[in-house]
């Protein structure tokens, strides 16, 4: 069964706004990723109070974003079936901290897995559709500047993200935290991304 809506002919470039969005909700899968990664990098980080931030914004961000980015790819030619399916698929996956039994630490890490797992599959998802709809140059266009936002994001984190210091520690042996400037940079490079993508484009 093709990703592609019917016909065997390919559809117009994506508008603006469609490439805009895609890269914008790439960008916010990404980043749900990066804010989910300390409990995969540190499993002290899943006992540490200053990380719910972090366990409850992750999965809304990059389910925002996942949102996002299938609504996107309808306008690259996905089609309802599958837009449908992907959909169902993407909120369960992100909104599995809700319906786990309990926030284990086991559990807690299988929601920072079906993260990056989810963010996996829809990019997987757009390239087979861009190259079945021989929109891979779009397409890849809005991958790069999801990445490259996504990048700035990490390095913002890096340096400026929360750091947590436990007793007798100079420097924290923690990874950062989701905090203040953390996520207000989230929102001015997702505003910078979709703004990008749609100067970018190319009108239909």
């Amino acid at each position: 069964m093709s990703v592609a809506q019917p016909g065997g002919i390919a559809p117009a470039t994506p508008s603006r706004h469609a490439l805009a969005q895609l890269a914008t909700g790439g960008f916010l899968l990404l980043a749900g990723a990066l804010f989910a990664a300390p409990f995969l990098l540190n499993s002290r980080a899943q006992e540490n109070d200053v990380f719910l931030t972090n366990l409850f914004l992750a999965p809304l961000i990059a389910l925002l974003g996942g949102v996002l980015y299938l609504i996107a790819l309808r306008g690259f030619g996905l089609s309802i079936a599958w837009l449908v399916a992907l959909l169902v698929i993407n909120v369960a996956a992100l909104t599995g901290w809700l319906w786990l039994p309990q926030f284990t630490s086991q559990g807690i890490s299988l929601v920072s897995m079906m993260l990056a797992a989810d963010a996996v599959l829809l990019f997987s998802v757009g390239a087979l559709l861009a190259g079945a709809r021989r929109l891979a140059g779009p397409w890849a266009l809005g991958l790069l500047l999801a990445i490259v936002a996504a990048a700035a994001l990490a390095a913002i984190d890096y340096f400026f993200g929360g750091q947590y210091l436990a007793a007798g520690e100079t420097s924290s042996s923690l990874p950062p935290y989701l905090n203040t400037i953390a996520l207000i940079a989230t929102v001015v490079l997702a505003v910078l991304t979709y703004l990008l993508g749609w100067l970018w484009g190319r009108p239909r």
